[in-house]
C-alpha cells in the first residue's frame, strides 16, 4: 500500500508522525455544524458547504438539509474515518429522501499556502426499490479581503460540464475551484411538462450573489429563497389545475444568474439514482492541478492506512471478550472520527462582563480601586477559537469543561492537536454549604484517585458504586442514587442519567489505582472494574447499533440514549475505555 503513495506525487504521504506542521492543519472540516463544510483556520476566508433536498414532491424544498439538525430525522451521519491532517470519509443516511450520501475529503500538500484539497460527494438509494431523486447544492463563499469569480461562461439555461472559479485572498493567495461531474450520473429529464423545460434539463444551475460581511453562514436561506422565487415564476403559467403542474425538479432550480461583486456562488444538480461529483481546490503555489484519479486512488489508500493505524493506537485487548469485534471496532472508529471531525474553527465577537465579581473573589486585606471603565457586559474584539464540539447538531460550539475530556481522546490520536488546561468550579449561589447527595458529587475523591488504596473510606464508596439501589445499573453508574427523592425528577439532567465521562473517571480510578495497588479492597475493585467496563461499552455500542447514534447521556433505568445526538464529545471516551487508555 505504501508503494502506491510513491506512485502518486500529488497525493499525501499518509500518517507521517504528527508534528507541529500548521500547514497540514490549515484546511479541514472546520464547520462541524454542517453535514459537510470545509474552511481554513483563518478568520475571514473561503468557506464551502453542501446542501441537498429531494425532488419527489413540492414540499421537499422546505426540508433542505444543510446544518446538522435533530429535526431533520436522518437515520445517521458520522465520519467513519477522519484524520485532521489528511482527510477522511463520512456516511450520511437520509431515509426520508431515500439516499445515502458519502462525502470524501483528501488533503494534498504542496506550495506555501496550505496545499490543495479534493472532495467527492457520492449518493445512492438507501432502498433501490424506491425512487431516489436528489438535488445537491454545493456552494463557495468568501468573507474578508480578496475576491472570487466564476470563470465558466454563464448561460441562462444552465451549464454543461465542469464549473470553474478562480479567486485570491491575502492568506491563501491565488487559487481555483472546479466542480467536476462523475462518469455515470443520470439526470432528471423525464416528467410532467418536460418538453417545456427541455433547454434547462440535464444541466448544472447556478447563482452568484453578494452577501454582507459575516453572512456566508446564512447561505442555505439565500439559496432556498432563490430556488423558491424561480419556482414561483416557472409555475405561473400552470396555475390552471387542468394543465397539471410541472415536475418539481423542473421548477426547483437556481436562476442561473451572477450579480456584480458576487462573493457567494452556489452550484445545483438534479440526479435520478446514484450520483457522484468532485470538487477540487487548487492552490496556485502548488503548481499542479488535481484530478479525479487522485481521489480514485488516494481515498482507498488513505482509508487503509487509517484503519491500520487505528488498530495500533486503539486496539481491542484480547482480554475483552466480544462476539462481534468488527462491529465494536467500527463503532469505536466512528466515534473517534466524529470527535475529530467535530473540531471547528470559529471567529467572531463575544459579550463579556468583566466587572462581575462574587464577594469572595476579593481579599479583605486588599483594597480594589474603582475603575472608571464602563461596568456591565461589553462587546469584545473578535477572536478565533479552534475547539472540539460536544454535538454537531445540538452543541456545535466550544465547551470549557467538555474540552478537557475531548483532549484526552484527541491527544491519544494526535498529541499536537491537544493541550490540557485546568478548570475551576463555579457556584451560582451567594453561599456555599455542604449537602450530601449520593451520586457523582460524592465520588470525586475516589474519581480523582485522591483516596489511598488502604483508605478506611474506600469500602463504603465501593459499596455505593455497586449497589443497584443507588448508583449501579446494567448500563453504567447513575449520576444520582435511585433511592434519592430527587431521582429522575424535574429537568432530570444530572438526577440519574448515566454520563460516560464520569464513568470513564471511575474506570480510570479503579484500573490505575484501586485494582492495581495493594489494599484490602483490591480484588473487589478488579471485579467492579471488569463488570462496569463491560456494562458501559456494551450499552453505548448497543444503542449505537439500534439508533445509529451515540448520545449525550443514557437512561438510568433502561440504558436508552437520551437528549442530543450524535454526541461524540465525551461519549467518545468509550474508545479509550475499550482500549484501556486511562489518564
Amino acid at each position: 500500500m505504501r508503494l502506491l503513495w510513491l506512485l502518486l506525487p500529488l497525493a499525501p504521504s499518509v500518517f507521517a508522525q504528527p508534528g507541529n506542521d500548521s500547514e497540514s492543519l490549515l484546511w479541514g472540516a472546520y464547520r462541524p455544524q454542517l453535514y459537510f463544510g470545509l474552511r481554513p483556520r483563518l478568520p475571514q476566508s473561503v468557506m464551502t458547504g453542501l446542501a441537498w433536498f429531494g425532488t419527489q414532491d413540492f414540499q421537499s424544498i422546505t426540508r433542505m438539509r444543510h446544518a446538522c439538525d435533530q429535526g431533520d430525522g436522518l437515520n445517521s451521519y458520522t465520519w467513519t474515518e477522519y484524520d485532521a491532517r489528511q482527510g477522511g470519509e463520512q456516511v450520511i443516511k437520509d431515509g426520508i429522501n431515500n439516499v445515502v450520501i458519502t462525502t470524501q475529503f483528501l488533503k494534498v500538500p504542496g506550495g506555501v499556502h496550505g496545499g490543495s484539497w479534493a472532495a467527492r460527494i457520492k449518493g445512492e438509494p438507501m432502498n433501490p426499490a424506491y425512487p431516489s431523486r436528489i438535488s445537491p447544492v454545493f456552494y463557495v463563499g468568501l468573507e474578508g479581503l480578496g475576491g472570487i469569480d466564476m470563470d465558466t461562461e454563464e448561460d441562462e439555461n444552465g451549464i454543461e460540464g465542469t464549473v470553474s472559479f478562480s479567486g485570491s485572498t491575502p492568506e491563501l493567495d491565488d487559487f481555483t475551484i472546479r466542480i467536476v461531474e462523475g462518469p455515470s450520473n443520470i439526470w432528471i429529464t423525464e416528467g410532467s411538462h418536460a418538453s417545456a423545460f427541455q433547454q434547462r434539463l440535464g444541466k448544472t444551475h447556478f447563482l452568484g450573489a453578494r452577501v454582507p460581511p459575516g453572512q456566508v453562514w446564512q447561505a442555505k436561506d439565500l439559496i432556498q429563497g432563490a430556488i423558491v422565487k424561480s419556482a414561483q415564476e416557472a409555475i405561473a403559467p400552470y396555475k390552471d389545475a387542468a394543465k397539471g403542474y410541472p415536475d418539481p425538479a423542473f421548477i426547483y432550480q437556481l436562476p442561473d444568474e451572477v450579480y456584480t461583486g458576487s462573493n457567494l456562488y452556489a452550484v445545483q444538480k438534479h440526479y435520478d439514482g446514484p450520483f457522484q461529483f468532485d470538487v477540487f481546490f487548487d492552490s496556485a503555489s502548488a503548481k499542479q492541478k488535481l484530478s479525479s484519479s487522485v481521489l480514485d486512488e488516494g481515498i482507498p489508500a488513505l482509508l487503509a492506512e487509517y484503519n491500520e493505524r487505528f488498530n495500533e493506537v486503539f486496539p481491542i485487548p484480547s482480554t475483552y471478550q466480544t462476539s462481534d469485534p468488527e462491529s465494536l471496532r467500527t463503532f469505536s472508529k466512528a466515534i473517534t472520527s466524529n470527535l475529530i471531525g467535530g473540531i471547528g474553527y470559529f471567529y467572531g465577537t463575544s459579550i463579556v462582563d468583566r466587572s462581575f465579581a462574587y464577594e469572595w473573589d476579593q481579599d479583605d486585606d486588599v483594597v480594589v480601586e474603582e475603575s472608571n471603565e464602563k461596568k456591565g457586559p461589553t462587546l469584545e474584539p473578535p477572536k478565533g477559537l479552534l475547539t472540539a464540539t460536544p454535538s454537531r447538531s445540538f452543541f456545535p460550539r466550544g465547551f470549557y469543561w467538555d474540552e478537557g475530556f475531548h483532549l484526552l481522546h484527541i491527544g491519544e490520536w494526535d498529541n499536537d492537536l491537544s493541550q490540557m488546561y485546568c478548570d475551576v468550579s463555579v457556584n451560582d449561589d451567594d453561599e456555599s454549604y455542604h449537602v450530601c447527595h449520593k451520586g457523582y458529587l460524592s465520588l470525586f475523591p475516589f474519581l480523582l484517585s485522591l483516596l489511598p488504596a488502604d483508605s478506611p473510606h474506600l469500602g463504603a464508596i465501593l459499596d455505593l458504586l455497586r449497589d443497584p439501589a443507588h448508583l449501579w445499573s446494567p448500563y453504567g453508574l447513575r449520576s444520582l442514587s435511585a433511592s434519592h427523592p430527587e431521582f429522575g425528577q424535574g429537568e432530570n439532567y444530572w438526577k440519574g442519567p448515566i454520563w460516560i465521562q464520569m464513568n470513564y473517571l471511575a474506570l480510570s480510578a479503579l484500573h490505575k489505582t484501586y485494582a492495581a495497588q495493594e489494599g484490602p479492597h483490591q480484588q473487589r475493585a478488579k471485579e467492579i472494574y471488569a463488570e462496569l467496563r463491560r456494562n458501559v461499552v456494551e450499552n453505548v455500542h448497543k444503542e449505537y447499533v439500534r439508533t445509529g447514534y451515540v448520545w449525550e447521556q443514557y437512561d438510568a433505568l433502561t440504558g436508552e440514549g437520551r437528549r442530543s445526538h450524535p454526541f461524540t464529545g465525551w461519549t467518545s471516551l468509550v474508545t479509550l475505555i475499550i482500549s484501556e487508555k486511562y489518564y
